[in-house]
């Protein structure tokens, strides 16, 4: 059975670097994977030209997008026979942004992001937030905002745990993203039963980049 590892946190814990070095380490120790990211960075210039910054088109817009790629990403994953599936965000996520936002949605959706991970073996891995925190092109939120997502996105993601008999850990902040991944690359291939010698990733970053392909 694959393994979903939903990497959860809020903006700005470095998801995105985890699940590319985390990918690294699993291919090196002959773990098929893929990453399912949330597709932010392809639309959001799209976005831009309607709204002038992605981030302030509305807030379902955003969410709808996002779920809808990480359900079509996590489909290519599944059918491709991944053995760890890396989610940058896991399919609740969406809903965790609106409901922090008071946006309302469709409940039906709270099933449709549980029955996206319906029989695969499930690892939320929360990450704690660094101790600095910069925005970028994608991450526009100010500290406190980042925070509050934060909350709710834990949260929601923690939620998994007794719906779907998933297991969760927490990462503490580290010296680098290498270090975090290593972390979580030890505890899933203690979950599939593997066994590798040495972990690193260097060997299989450049492959590592490319999201849904194992």
């Amino acid at each position: 059975m694959s393994i979903a590892i939903v990497l959860e946190g809020g903006p700005g814990v470095g998801k995105s670097s985890v699940a590319r070095f985390l990918k690294g380490f699993l291919e090196g120790c002959g773990i098929r994977a893929c990453i399912v990211g949330d597709g932010v960075r392809l639309f959001a210039r799209y976005l831009a030209r309607v709204f002038g910054r992605w981030f302030l088109a509305p807030r379902e817009v955003i969410e709808y997008m996002v779920l809808g790629w990480q359900l079509g990403k996590l489909s290519e994953c599944i059918s491709e026979g991944c053995d760890a599936i890396i989610m940058d965000y896991g399919p609740e996520a969406p809903l965790g942004y609106m409901e922090a936002d008071g946006v309302e949605y469709p409940r039906e959706l709270d099933r449709v992001s549980e029955a996206a991970l319906q029989g695969l073996r499930v690892l939320i891995v929360v990450l704690e937030p660094p101790a600095s925190y910069g925005r970028d092109g994608v991450r526009w939120e100010d500290l406190w905002l980042a925070n509050r997502y934060r909350r709710f996105l834990t949260w929601r993601a923690l939620s998994l745990v007794p719906r779907l008999g998933a297991k969760a850990i927490a990462v503490p902040e580290k010296g680098s993203a290498v270090e975090r991944a290593a972390i979580v690359a030890r505890v899933v291939l203690d979950e599939l039963g593997a066994r590798c010698e040495e972990l690193d990733p260097r060997a299989h970053l450049e492959a590592s980049r490319g999201e849904g392909r194992c």
